[in-house]
């Protein structure tokens, strides 16, 4: 019995190379009707970045940061992948999902 397929992870780098995998993804939603979620994983800080940004800024000036930085991020991707879409001639929809959807905090992002 073959499954069926809603959604499918495209786990990226989003590396030049990365846009075959991202084919193969766009084909395999498009044979099955199925949602293509996004994942791109970023390094926490290290150790010393995390001590220097907390020796400077106060804790609600750090969440502030960390907002707006996974607000960039998640426009940076999104619009990343609808240029490549465009320049193959894809038609993808990207819908707005709650960025606490995309993003976890890592438990000692700047203790």
């Amino acid at each position: 019995m073959i499954p069926i397929i809603n959604k499918i992870l495209y786990a990226t780098d989003l590396s030049a190379n990365s846009v075959y995998a991202f084919c193969y993804a766009v084909g395999l939603a498009e044979k099955h009707n199925a949602q293509i979620m996004t994942l791109h994983v970023l390094d926490n800080l290290t150790d010393t970045t995390q001590t220097l940004i907390a020796s400077h800024l106060n804790e609600v000036q750090q969440d502030k940061i960390f907002k707006d930085k996974i607000t960039y991020i998640s426009d940076w991707v999104r619009e990343r992948l609808e240029r490549f879409c465009k320049r193959e001639s894809l038609k993808i929809h990207f819908w707005e999902v709650p960025l606490n959807a995309f993003f976890v905090e890592p438990e000692n992002r700047y203790s």
